[in-house]
């Protein structure tokens, strides 16, 4: 619990017997996906958390929720995170395949959020004027909502969403079919190379 009081990296990835961490140091990353978690307290400032694919984490604790600017919880068993009212930086939050979560905060103070991905929409989309990137899965659906950066405007053009598509993924091979949202209406565009 007090190894360092100061680290860049932390990574703890891949240890199904780590089932409960607490930390009292600054980090700025903390990689802790795929363990056994069931319950994470942090004391200290942290600036990006990944606590992906940890099925049984139903706790989270962040005493310094405000110096979070990247946090991804991908596959975990938490029904509330209360701490998001007072992240103010945060930039990237993933929060799909989280069955239990009742809803994100009703008052979002980050006004920097530029990507979110999530199971199901929710209300507070509207508010996040700079979301650049929106990813809702569901029901084995995914849909994917794009602004042009440049211009401030939903994309319309179906080539620039295909290779903006293929960017956000880095890499990753794109899926056949993908929806975009826009203002006006959903359309759905063939992408993929499979």
């Amino acid at each position: 619990m007090n190894m360092f009081a100061s680290m860049e990296y932390l990574i703890l990835s891949d240890n199904p017997q780590l089932t409960k961490l607490h930390l009292k140091g600054d980090i700025k990353e903390l990689q802790a996906t795929n363990c056994g978690l069931t319950s994470v307290i942090l004391d200290g400032r942290i600036i990006s958390l990944h606590l992906e694919n940890n099925f049984h984490l139903d706790d989270v604790r962040i005493t310094q929720p405000q110096t979070l600017e990247q946090l991804h919880l991908t596959n975990t068993n938490l029904s509330s995170l209360g701490f998001l009212s007072k992240a103010t930086r945060l930039m990237d939050l993933d929060l799909p395949a989280i069955e239990t979560l009742k809803d994100v905060p009703d008052k979002w103070k980050s006004k920097q959020l530029k990507r979110l991905s999530l199971t199901y929409p929710t209300d507070i989309i509207s508010e996040l004027k700079d979301l650049n990137y929106l990813e809702i899965n569901q029901e084995k659906l995914r849909e994917i909502y794009i602004k042009d950066v440049d211009y401030d405007l939903l994309v319309k053009e179906d080539k620039f969403k295909c290779e903006h598509l293929r960017e956000l993924l880095s890499g990753v091979q794109v899926p056949k079919d993908v929806t975009f949202w826009e203002e006006e209406e959903d359309s759905t565009l063939n992408c993929g190379d499979n």
